[in-house]
């Protein structure tokens, strides 16, 4: 869903240390994702002292595209009568 969403968002995991594997995938989708090994989020760690997955960045489509192609799709279909 957050690839889906304009912006961006910050999954910030404290107890799963492999719960980002899945971004790897998404991806090569076509997914605009960022895997951090430092901290982004508030609040005590579960796993402090650890290197691994702990913040993922995903960004979503940018508004002014989706004006755009909107624009050149042209009217939606006529209203029936």
């Amino acid at each position: 869903m957050l690839t889906q969403a304009s912006g961006i968002s910050i999954i910030h995991e404290t107890v799963y240390e492999r719960r980002f594997d899945f971004l790897t995938s998404l991806s090569a989708l076509g997914a605009k994702t960022q895997i951090e090994t430092h901290c982004l989020g508030l609040g005590a760690l579960s796993f402090p002292g650890r290197d691994f997955p702990h913040s993922a960045i995903v960004r979503g489509p940018e508004l002014r595209l989706g004006r755009h192609h909107a624009r050149r799709a042209g009217p939606g279909p006529a209203s029936p009568t």
